[in-house]
């Protein structure tokens, strides 16, 4: 109880960052006990979205599967906090697609789309296009989805260009359009 007490004194009046970069250094050099250690302190010290997320991420790798999805509903919840705040002040782009990149992640596709519309409303780019096609993937709105996989595509310059169209080829089947599905298949088999 007494090393408890000293080992959390002595990391008082460093920051989020700081602690996790020690942390990260312990697990460099072959030290996970004190690097967990260093973890949860700076989530007692620091609760933040980050700081969860790093244990989470911690536990994820040492194989404590049990520990890892209490971190990362943490992480998520006071992410999704965190982002709705900013939201409340002043709505950009940034801060509308993060959110609902979360809203992605955590399957709440419903509320991700809701919330990429709002962010496309602000900045048209190919990973909202595309997150918003996946988001309406799985509510099996497939026409709509496809619609989206095909603007990102267009608006596309990268090495995802593959992937996107693979995910408008994939709506389209799903969607019954077998006849343009095959065609985009058959594309994308030739040029990617």
């Amino acid at each position: 109880r007494y090393f408890m007490a000293n080992f959390r004194n002595s990391y008082l009046n460093f920051s989020a960052e700081q602690i996790n970069e020690l942390a990260l250094n312990y697990i460099k050099k072959g030290d996970s006990i004190l690097a967990e250690k260093l973890f949860e302190l700076n989530i007692s010290l620091n609760p933040s979205h980050e700081t969860f997320n790093n244990l989470g991420v911690f536990y994820d790798t040492e194989g404590k599967f049990s520990r890892t999805k209490k971190c990362f509903i943490h992480s998520y919840r006071i992410a999704e906090k965190t982002l709705l705040i900013a939201c409340l002040y002043k709505k950009n782009f940034y801060s509308l697609s993060a959110l609902a990149e979360l809203y992605l992640k955590r399957n709440k596709f419903k509320d991700a789309e809701r919330i990429f519309l709002q962010a496309l409303e602000i900045s048209t780019t190919p990973q909202v296009l595309n997150n918003l096609g996946v988001s309406l993937y799985h509510q099996k709105e497939y026409i709509k989805a496809s619609n989206y996989f095909k603007k990102a595509f267009a608006n596309s310059n990268n090495e995802s260009k593959g992937q996107i169209y693979c995910a408008y080829a994939y709506s389209l089947a799903n969607a019954k359009e077998i006849e343009k599905a095959t065609e985009v298949f058959q594309e994308l088999i030739n040029n990617y």
